[in-house]
């Protein structure tokens, strides 16, 4: 089975790689990433999900659920079970081709292709203004084949106008046209340049002269009326425009549609760098709406970009917004989302003012970079022995606050959890006894600030992250916003001014390096280092090194200690005041809502015997004191047979020795800790139960 999709122009075959009757190996195209993947599919997608959705033959997929298709397609792609390959017809658009255009062109376009005697294709003359309104991204000969076949989508399937910088533009004939002559003192006046149904107006100052094929006023200093494509006389005044109808800032659109701009006014361009190669696909830019209205023309309405390559540097991506006014606009991060659930939106909370579109940089002002996270495996803190992250969580802090938290795959892929919704949602009890799930479309790495407007991200200002093997509940989180000199031990600050010194980080210092050589040098002394290694040399960033993002080397966490007081009758001890002391060690503060303390210990907790105090009847009363005993090393991970039984043993059910060996006492002891939480009871610690006794010993 076999389906013609068109990609940026180009048309191809997606065929079964058993179907030996339309496979040319000749045509075949080869994808290095699998970003490049679904990007490709993704394009396919917009053009027709149907033949695709046919082609998916997965009858639970909603012709509608574009994300799932989106993932079936490419990893069949992946995997070799579908091939791409260019359609060796060469034609284009189905049966006519789409190289003609409409027999009822208007006088403002013509074909941007001739043909001499001998059938060779020329260049012929396009309207200029047409051209200019094409994004810069494109060749010259691929501008001219755009401008020649934007109003052929509907016929052919072929060029859609999302292709062109300046969008909403009509491929119908204008029903009227009206053309204003004005002093040079005239603003606002609409572009009509591409035959749009929408009539011309605009502000006048001096005198107007006007001819028009439906009725309107003229006359010197007189209002302007003229008819709109929805049938409608919209009055303009001669006055400017009140404070009212223009919004003062671009965190407040207005409700109703702004005076429209004129071509020489939609001159400004945002433009957002991405530091490396092969920028990610499933990390948009967004740019706010100035109007809330949905009949507001392209300008003025919300938009979504994805990076590019840059079509010189090699070093940089960037994300484009062209044919704007010169308006300053907000950003943010959209992240998509599995299933049917909203996008996760990260503010980059800042305004930025648009440059014209001639403007070209060496270094734009709002740039972010992408960053692979990896993990020192002991606490020398040597790169020489550090890994690839275990299953865990990622966490960013930027001003201050948590900003994104992302959960790592045992595939090394990065899913954001939407922080805005839980914090929202915290009430003191929500988040604790479930995990708060990663939605997010998986990643390679994460995008950070690096400048915004010109300001480079430092000081109070840099980005945090810090990993974790098992998810921080929410409490926790928040005494880290509410104390920085906490969060700073916890956390590394990602120094990525090497971007701007060298344009990579090869030469970066201190926790940061470049992913070109990043694990190659690893090495652990067996006798010294009882650590199993994950991914050896890092293999697992073999597909990846030539897209020359930064990594980090995270500091082991530590030690986390936690303790949970509950009374008599098995209720918490909420918000009481309490002292630890083992060996040497004292630490002190409040238990919170569920009763429990928890802290990370650097240096790690020395074994032995301990006490805690617990001031349950206020500070001023005597403390109760309970004493305990602590068992030193470290957890191991729940998925081994020594992390089991530490947890059962520590949970109350009788493993006996950690010694990593299942047998009977480990048997029992996973068979009563599953009849206490309601699982299916067959002395196995299998996904379920890893899952549950992660969560039960968490608290």
């Amino acid at each position: 089975m076999a389906t013609s999709v068109f990609v940026d122009a180009a048309h191809y075959d997606v065929v079964g790689s058993h179907d030996s009757t339309q496979t040319d190996d000749d045509q075949i195209v080869t994808f290095h990433h699998r970003a490049d993947i679904e990007t490709f599919v993704e394009k396919a997608i917009e053009a027709d999900s149907a033949e695709l959705h046919q082609l998916a033959g997965d009858p639970t997929i909603s012709p509608f659920d574009t994300a799932a298709l989106l993932e079936v397609i490419s990893t069949q792609i992946e995997s070799g079970l579908l091939r791409v390959q260019q359609n060796a017809s060469g034609s284009f658009g189905g049966g006519n081709g789409g190289g003609g255009g409409s027999s009822s062109a208007t006088s403002n376009t013509t074909t941007s292709m001739a043909t001499t005697a001998a059938g060779s294709p020329q260049p012929a003359h396009v309207n200029h203004e047409l051209l200019e309104s094409i994004s810069d991204r494109y060749s010259s000969d691929m501008k001219h084949f755009i401008a020649a076949h934007k109003n052929n989508y509907e016929q052919f399937g072929g060029i859609k106008s999302e292709f062109l910088t300046q969008g909403n533009t009509s491929s119908q004939p204008a029903s009227s046209t009206l053309t204003t002559a004005t002093g040079s003192n005239a603003t606002g006046l609409a572009n009509s340049a591409n035959s749009s149904s929408h009539a011309s107006a605009g502000t006048l100052n001096h005198s107007v002269n006007t001819t028009s094929s439906t009725p309107s006023n003229s006359g010197a200093d007189q209002n302007l009326s003229a008819h709109t494509d929805s049938g409608t006389a919209q009055t303009l005044p001669g006055s400017t425009p009140s404070a009212s109808s223009i919004p003062t800032s671009s965190s407040t659109p207005s409700p109703t549609p702004l005076p429209l701009n004129t071509p020489q006014e939609l001159r400004y361009k945002i433009v957002v760098e991405i530091a490396g190669h092969h920028p990610c696909a499933k990390q948009l830019i967004e740019i706010n709406a100035l109007s809330t209205d949905k009949s507001a023309p392209r300008e003025q309405q919300e938009q979504q970009n994805r990076g590019v390559n840059h079509n010189r540097d090699n070093h940089r991506g960037i994300v484009e917004f062209k044919k704007l006014p010169n308006t300053p606009r907000d950003l943010a991060i959209i992240i998509p989302t599995k299933g049917h659930g909203a996008n996760i939106r990260l503010p980059l909370n800042t305004t930025v003012a648009p440059n014209d579109n001639q403007t070209e940089k060496t270094e734009w002002d709002n740039v972010l970079i992408p960053v692979k996270p990896l993990a020192y495996a002991t606490k020398e803190n040597q790169k020489q022995q550090a890994d690839v992250l275990k299953p865990g969580w990622i966490y960013i802090f930027w001003r201050g606050k948590l900003w994104r938290e992302l959960e790592v795959k045992k595939n090394q892929a990065l899913r954001d959890v939407n922080v805005e919704y839980y914090r929202r949602n915290w009430n003191g009890d929500f988040g604790q006894e479930d995990e708060r799930e990663a939605e997010g479309h998986w990643q390679t790495a994460a995008w950070v600030p690096y400048k915004l407007d010109g300001e480079i991200q430092s000081g109070n200002n840099a980005p945090l992250m810090m990993y974790s093997e098992s998810q921080l509940d929410w409490p926790y989180v928040e005494s880290l916003e509410a104390d920085n000199a906490k969060l700073l031990d916890a956390a590394s600050e990602l120094d990525l001014t090497a971007y701007s010194q060298d344009n990579h980080f090869k030469n970066a210092n201190g926790d940061m390096g470049s992913i070109e050589d990043a694990l190659l040098d690893q090495y652990f002394d067996p006798e010294e280092h009882e650590y199993q290694v994950v991914s050896e040399k890092g293999k697992d960033l073999r597909g990846y090194r030539d897209t020359l993002v930064p990594v980090v080397y995270l500091q082991p966490q530590g030690d986390f200690f936690m303790l949970e007081v509950q009374d008599e009758d098995g209720r918490a001890v909420r918000d009481k005041t309490f002292s630890l002391v083992i060996g040497d060690k004292e630490f002190s503060g409040q238990l919170d809502t569920k009763g429990q303390l928890k802290f990370v210990v650097p240096e790690g907790i020395p074994g032995g015997s301990g006490n805690v105090k617990i001031w349950a009847e206020g500070d001023d009363a005597e403390p109760e004191i309970i004493p305990f005993k602590v068992n030193p090393g470290s957890l191991a991970d729940v998925s081994t047979v020594e992390g089991v039984q530490t947890r059962c043993n520590n949970l109350g059910f009788d493993a006996g020795v950690v010694d990593g060996i299942t047998g009977k006492k480990t048997k029992n002891a996973v068979k009563g800790f599953q009849s206490t939480y309601d699982l299916d009871v067959d002395g196995i610690a299998g996904p379920k139960t890893q899952k549950k006794m992660k969560k039960v010993y968490k608290r």
